[in-house]
């Protein structure tokens, strides 16, 4: 069974929670999915108090079955409203998907015995399976999926077809198809599958998710187990939740106002679709438990991040997201106090990523902070990620940057984001001539071509390796960390440990109380205005500081 853990910064740290994608991995029996017809709409029945004498008051599970999109509600005989005529209506959309892969792995995992040993005269059989080779076999996973169109479009997580050497669909009659890959995108992780059907498919309809309020009724059908057709409802427990990033294979990186929910999700959900109002709002992608078992903390890629993707996926076969040449971070108070911000806002250019990016031609530098962006104020760096990404490629753009104590105009060109190249980093290096800057809590040396070498540290980065951080001094408040690079201080490069002790000593003679400072970690810029001769009690530790992790896809 392929499950996917993750911390998660969601719970409370008195219990370790593990954030789980739903992707099973077991061979399950095929599961028959129910086979009655749909039936037609009736119009949405209003669900505010009638004012009418003759007419009864509509009660709240007469509410929920409006919401849910049930027009002729069927009856149990409590009197309680059956979602039957809306289920029976939307089956037939939801399809299981079944992946297979070739991986390879010993029949018998033995201790290895060497030639002549002992043990191949006692235990011959396992001498001779401890030396057998890998040999290749099969692995299946499971998942869920839903058609958009009936010439056989289908919309699944990116997760669950990954590394994925075939591809079954099976429809809710139990036909299977073998279905191709149209395109994928690990951002988002959605897919684009197509399926040749040998008649017309029932398809879903596009809902709006930025109409989904909490405590809204919704409706989820997928394939948890290799239990195909299976519905389950609940509620919109919150919105826009930024739940833990990763790439392809784990959490969307690109994503952050999921949908939660406490309808049970479980393995082998993942890419099938919630409903409201018996429309798609949502993919459910993602659960946070304990266990790896539904705890009624589940997560759905809203549609109106997830629709617009897969139209680029049909139409290019990839996404075609802006892209402005700019590394970013969040503006902590410190900052914004030091170059005349005010209230922290907008998003701080770290670095230009390209001599010839939109951003250089354009002429943003760094320190630059964004403030708007295509006439949309920036309240922080996620937000200017969304709408450059959303932005369409060769469109012109208002940019609105602070500089130099107020706000400048600039026009750019929005280009085509490439993906990034990946980056590791080495374990060790021999350590240099040491220097000690106790106003910071620093033990700092010159970064020299033999540390560049093992640390992998590009060219273009120049400027003083940070060897030590002291506990409880104002480096180590604001986190930073052995092996970071500060490249300036008070906007000036700083190529030596000379040059930087001298920065912070004339930053003292002249009563400053915090200095600012760029640094470089694992090839990300950062900065930070850390305060002199003082260890900060107050304020929250790390305020301005984005965390850099080497992410890889887990299966």
């Amino acid at each position: 069974m392929r499950i996917i853990k993750h911390k998660s910064h969601l719970v409370s740290s008195v219990l370790a929670m593990s954030l789980l994608v739903m992707s099973s991995a077991y061979s399950a029996p095929s599961a028959q999915l129910p086979t009655e017809k749909s039936i037609g709409k009736s119009p949405i029945s209003d669900t505010k108090k009638t004012t009418k004498k003759d007419e009864p008051q509509k009660s709240v599970l007469g509410s929920l079955a409006s919401n849910l999109g049930i027009h002729q509600m069927g009856r149990m005989s409590t009197g309680l409203p059956s979602l039957a005529p809306v289920v029976e209506r939307l089956l037939p959309t939801v399809v299981n998907i079944s992946t297979t892969q070739t991986i390879n792995r010993r029949i018998f995992e033995f201790p290895q015995f060497p030639e002549g040993s002992i043990f191949e005269q006692l235990l011959p059989e396992v001498a001779e399976g401890s030396r057998m080779p890998h040999r290749a076999q099969k692995s299946t996973s499971l998942g869920s999926g839903f058609i958009i169109s009936e010439d056989g479009y289908i919309v699944t997580n990116n997760h669950v077809i990954l590394d994925a050497e075939e591809i079954t669909v099976t429809l809710w009659d139990d036909t299977e198809l073998k279905a191709k890959v149209v395109g994928r995108d690990h951002r988002t992780d959605l897919a684009l599958l197509k399926v040749d059907a040998p008649y017309k498919l029932p398809a879903i309809e596009w809902g709006d998710s930025s109409l989904a309020r909490v405590g809204d009724w919704v409706i989820l059908i997928g394939n948890p187990y290799g239990l195909g057709g299976s519905v389950t409802t609940g509620i919109v427990s919150a919105r826009a939740r930024d739940i833990s990033r990763t790439r392809a294979g784990g959490v969307t990186e690109y994503v952050d106002d999921f949908i939660q929910t406490d309808a049970s999700m479980n393995l082998g959900n993942s890419g099938g679709p919630m409903f409201k109002d018996g429309k798609v709002i949502g993919i459910t992608t993602a659960i946070l438990s304990p266990t790896g078992v539904n705890i009624g903390i589940g997560f759905a890629i809203p549609a109106s991040v997830a629709r617009p993707v897969i139209e680029q996926l049909k139409q290019f076969g990839r996404t075609k997201r802006g892209w402005i040449g700019v590394n970013i971070q969040r503006v902590s108070t410190d900052v914004a106090e030091n170059i005349g911000l005010g209230t922290p806002r907008g998003a701080l250019v770290g670095r230009l990523t390209s001599p010839d990016g939109p951003a250089a031609k354009a002429g943003l530098k760094t320190w630059d902070v964004i403030v708007k962006f295509d006439g949309i104020s920036i309240p922080d760096p996620r937000k200017l990620t969304r709408l450059v990404g959303d932005t369409p490629v060769g469109k012109e753009v208002d940019v609105v940057v602070w500089r130099n104590q107020k706000e400048e105009a600039i026009k750019l060109t929005v280009g085509q984001l490439e993906e990034p190249d990946e980056f590791t980093s080495p374990l060790s290096y021999k350590l240099p001539k040491q220097q000690s800057i106790d106003a910071l809590g620093l033990m700092v040396s010159t970064l020299t071509p033999d540390i560049r070498s093992q640390l992998d540290i590009k060219p273009e980065v120049e400027g003083v390796l940070i060897l030590d951080v002291k506990p409880g001094s104002p480096a180590a408040f604001k986190r930073m960390r052995p092996d970071d690079v500060i490249v300036e201080v008070e906007r000036v490069p700083t190529r030596t440990a000379e040059e930087l002790i001298a920065a912070v000593e004339a930053a003292i003679k002249a009563n400053k109380k915090s200095i600012l400072v760029q640094y470089y970690r694992d090839d990300q810029p950062g900065f930070e205005a850390l305060k002199l001769g003082s260890f900060p009690t107050e304020e929250k530790a790390g305020e301005g500081q984005k965390e850099v992790s080497n992410v890889s896809p887990t299966s």
